[in-house]
Order: C-alpha cells, then structure tokens, then sequence
C-alpha cells in the first residue's frame, strides 16, 4: 500500500480505496458456527478478489469481517463503477445468511475514498476518510456504499 501511496504521489495520479464491512457477521457466526463464517470469509473474499483483478490492485483482510481494497489509477468514476461491481458480485453469490435485518442473503456496506496524493497527505487519513463512509454506510442501513467526497462529506449515491 505504501508502495501504490508513494507512486501516485509521485506520478500524481488517482487513488482508490475501500473499506468493506460484511453486514450482521458476528449474528452469522454465532449463529451457524465459525466453520460456516470461515466459509462465508472465503466466499466473500474470493468475490472481492475477483474485483481487484489488475497487477496493481491489492485486497487485504483488514480486521475480522473487514476487507480493504486499494485500487490505483482509479479515479472517482471508476471507483462509482467498482463499487456497483462489488455488490453485484456479492450479491450474486448469494450466501444464505438467517440472521440478516437487511436480506436472506449476505450483503455488505462499503466505505469509499478517492484521492490524487499531495505531499502533506497522509495514507492512515486517506484509510480514515474511507473507514468514515462504511460507518456512515452502516449506520444508514447497511447493504449499501457511501462514497467520502473530501474529510467532511460523505455523499450516497445508491
């Protein structure tokens, strides 16, 4: 990641990066067992992947049922395309979840921000500006994304 920072400072060219939450996890979990969430991990991951299919791009596992993707090159309008792949292919797989306030399904809540790197920008608030937009999505309802437009507005395009 820090990597993909340096070069789009460097070159001045656009960064991406999402934070993905997996909606009602812990209820998943408690639920059918930690086998089943391990399974479920893996589904999702492999969808997310599937997304991030450029040399460059990069998924992470961040936290528990947290994933951060980091697209570079990507400027805002692909982002808003990314994005809309990334529920989709959720979405597809179709993961039965029976716990779920929002769907049958397992769904997610994306945080995303977009940015071109200047010297006295930093990635922890780069990761922060994103991190804001999956709160913002997941106290609005969850199953949906919101998109951190600058430190201070969070936009819903959904």
């Amino acid at each position: 990641m820090d990597n993909e920072w340096r070069r789009a400072l460097r070159h001045e060219t656009p960064l991406t990066i999402m934070m993905v939450d997996i909606d009602y996890f812990k209820a998943y979990n408690d639920t059918l067992g930690h086998l089943k969430g391990d399974e479920c991990l893996k589904e999702i991951a492999i969808a997310i992947s599937s997304i991030a299919a450029r040399s460059g791009d990069l998924v992470a596992r961040y936290g528990g049922e947290e994933f951060l993707l980091l697209f570079p090159m990507t400027n805002s309008q692909q982002a808003l395309i990314q994005v809309e792949r990334l529920m989709n292919a959720i979405n597809k797989i179709a993961i039965k979840h029976p716990c779920s306030d929002v769907s049958p399904h397992v769904t997610i809540s994306v945080g995303v921000a977009t940015t071109i790197p200047r010297l006295n920008d930093s990635i922890s608030a780069f990761v922060a500006r994103a991190d804001h937009a999956l709160y913002k999505a997941k106290t609005n309802g969850r199953n949906q994304y919101k998109i951190a437009v600058n430190e201070e507005q969070i936009v819903d395009l959904t």
